[in-house]
Parts: C-alpha cells; structure tokens; sequence
C-alpha cells in the first residue's frame, strides 16, 4: 500500500482503524496518501470504479465491496479493535442509572440471542434495520458480538495518545477520567 490512495474519513474511527491497520503492516500514515472521503456510498463507488486504490469501508458497504470483488487487507475485529463506544451525559449517570443499567442487560441479551440461535432467525431484521442489501442475505459475515464490557486501559491509551498526535485533542484523559464502570455487570 506504500504511496497508494486510501479513501477514510479523516479524525474518526475509520482513520484511526486506517493508522492501526497500517501500523501493523510496518506503514506509517504518511507513506499512503489518505483521501478524504467522508460520505461511505461515495468511498464504495470510487473504490469500485478502480478511481482510488483502497478505501476503509464500515458494514454494510464493506460487505457489499467484498461481494463485488474487493479484497479484504485487514479488519478491525481481527486487530481486536472494538469502534462501538457508548457516552452518556453526566446528568444521564447521575438520574438514570437503574435505565442505563437495563440498556445493557438488554444489549447482553441481545447478545446471547445472537449466540444461540441460527443467522436464518435473525437476518431479516438485520438487513432492514441496518439498512444492508437485499443481496447480501447469502454472504454477510456478521461480526462475532460480545458482552457490553469496559475498554482496556492499553486500548483506552492507544486512542488518547492518537487523539493528542492528531491535534484533535489538547491532551489525553485518563482512564478514571472517562469511564465509568458502575453500569456494566
């Protein structure tokens, strides 16, 4: 990939992912040339139409260029990097614990469900409510879903640190600082 176009959107988790990815391919961000392009249906046509040489993709549309013939170089749940983060407000921690708490009781739920039962009783709902295409019924891979959790402290200073390098960000919170583990069981 060294002095190819990458097509990202710059100072968010598709960059930071980008970085990762390239990190562990021995690349740093400056031996590509990142071509922002925020809207991802854009990312996926020039991407297919041959007008840039990769594109960091989320799903749906990651699975939607692998179906039209592009080859996957990494993922971020092989790296092991989790994107979804969840943030509430101060005042949201302080009046709605018991709401919070049984917002991840659900999402655990949710998870379980997954695990326990065949992609055919499900699928459906997902393809409508993530908005997928219809086409990709057969050949979506669906990521293997976890338990909500706390980020790793490493994981927690890997982004503060790129977040600080970036100049997005004065100076790097700690850990204590920003999450807060009451909720999670």
């Amino acid at each position: 990939m060294k002095g190819k176009d990458i097509a990202i959107s710059t100072n968010t988790i598709i960059e930071y992912a980008t970085d990762k990815i390239l990190e562990k391919y021995g690349l740093s961000p400056d031996d590509v040339n990142k071509v922002a392009v925020p809207q991802i249906p854009a990312r996926l046509e020039m991407l297919q139409s041959g007008k840039i040489d990769a594109a960091t993709l989320p799903d749906p549309l990651a699975t939607v260029a692998i179906k039209n013939g592009a080859k996957v170089i990494e993922s971020t749940d092989r790296l092991g990097i989790n994107p979804g983060v969840l943030l509430f407000s101060d005042q949201a921690l302080e009046q709605k614990e018991n709401e919070i708490k049984a917002f991840y009781r659900a999402y655990n739920k949710a998870v379980e469900y997954l695990k326990q039962n065949d992609k055919s009783s499900y699928i459906d709902i997902v393809i409508e409510k993530a908005s997928f295409p219809e086409d990709v019924r057969d050949t979506i891979v669906l990521p293997e879903y976890t338990k909500a959790g706390l980020p790793s402290k490493e994981d927690f200073d890997g982004v503060m640190e790129w977040l600080v390098k970036k100049g997005l960000i004065g100076k790097a919170f700690s850990y204590e600082e920003l999450v807060d583990g009451r909720f999670v069981e």
